[in-house]
């Protein structure tokens, strides 16, 4: 009796473990390394308004995916998920990621470099205009200067 409810434990969990979504951000570094881009990752929650805000009205703009698509590797990161997150030493939830970096506040649009450093952090909505002065800021790299 021991041995099957051992047994449907482990088949439980391997099933759970297969349908959790993993984003490895290491692999998505290197992709836009390859591509001379930065890594856009965004942070967002589950019925935050402000997050579907951003996501429906900055977003989807053409403007803002088009220099998100030319200059950025994209991926978005909902906390309250069941993602699991790979990030150097990290492996864990997505919240558990969010609170990693210290960004526990949705939405927070990370953008990260090719040695794997957040070059810049834009945390809250933003509307098109300040997206895309955002957007033209780290494409630039001028968080160099």
């Amino acid at each position: 009796m021991k041995l099957i409810t051992i047994l449907s434990l482990v088949a439980t969990l391997l099933q759970i473990s297969l349908q959790a979504k993993e984003i490895n951000l290491n692999k998505l570094i290197n992709t836009a390394n390859k591509q001379n881009k930065h890594l856009f990752v965004w942070l967002h929650k589950h019925g935050c308004s402000f997050c579907d805000n951003m996501e429906h009205l900055t977003l989807d703009d053409k403007i803002i995916k088009s220099r998100i698509k030319n200059n950025f590797i994209y991926t978005k990161i909902n906390s309250s998920s069941d993602e699991i997150i790979v990030f150097d030493d990290f492996v864990g939830s997505a919240k558990e990621f969010a609170i990693y970096v210290g960004h526990n506040f949705y939405p927070t649009s990370l953008f990260f470099d090719k040695d794997e450093e957040i070059v810049y952090e834009s945390v809250g909505y933003k509307n098109k205009k300040d997206f895309k002065i955002v957007l033209d800021y780290v494409s630039s790299k001028s968080y160099d200067n």
